[in-house]
């Protein structure tokens, strides 16, 4: 049986950080499309002083958005492609990862008709999910095997890409920030959980530091990793 402890003040600061956090988000969430094409933008005038720009989708900023499997996360982040393209005139290429589960659901959203021109859809080599997963593994270290065997190809994929200015990810690839460091590209991850699973990401370490004793269980005792 799995039991919790901790002190009385506890309740009280994690709800003056949700209050604080949740302003912090509203905010940063409502401002994250204009500060991020704002920089995209100022960085292509700089470039422009001192180079030659071709003509079409490549005279403009050229972005990466890679999402990790699954509708949840696929279906805001090719929203916010969507937008980067036709309200901020940005080329964006959506890398997918590939996987032998692809539901048709998600095919067709990927392969509408309806995307913009400047949105291109662009697919790692296909994972094959049973052989890097197993029964009952959880779903989240599921998610991490998948995008770890998935983005082995996607250095490669990048450098075909040309000139990327940004490459924007999702909660569970955050593995790919290490690529983007050996590339020089900036690299942003873009969190579109609620704002409460934020607050409370965002709170863990604290309540590493302060709540004592930790999380006991009978077989083991887990710590919170700061």
């Amino acid at each position: 049986m799995t039991t919790y402890h901790s002190p009385p003040q506890v309740d009280l600061k994690f709800k003056h950080a949700l209050i604080r956090y949740t302003t912090l988000y509203q905010s940063s969430l409502y401002k994250f499309l204009h500060d991020f094409t704002s920089a995209l933008q100022y960085a292509h005038r700089a470039q422009k002083k001192t180079m030659l720009v071709v003509e079409n989708e490549s005279a403009k900023p050229h972005v990466a958005i890679m999402p990790s499997p699954g509708m949840g996360q696929i279906t805001p982040l090719l929203e916010i492609a969507k937008r980067l393209v036709v309200l901020h005139d940005l080329h964006v290429s959506f890398i997918v990862i590939a996987t032998n589960e692809v539901s048709a659901g998600q095919d067709n959203l990927l392969r509408s008709s309806t995307l913009p021109p400047g949105l291109d859809v662009v697919y790692l080599p296909t994972v094959d999910v049973f052989a890097v997963t197993t029964v009952g593994m959880p779903v989240a270290a599921r998610l991490s095997v998948i995008v770890e065997e998935a983005i082995k190809s996607l250095k490669s994929a990048l450098v075909e890409l040309g000139k990327i200015k940004a490459v924007v990810v999702d909660l569970f690839c955050t593995q790919v920030f290490d690529i983007c460091s050996e590339l020089s590209i900036p690299a942003y991850l873009l969190f579109t959980a609620s704002v409460a699973l934020l607050t409370f990401s965002l709170y863990l370490p604290t309540l590493d530091r302060e709540v004592k004793p930790r999380i006991s269980c009978a077989t083991h005792s887990p710590r919170v990793q700061s």
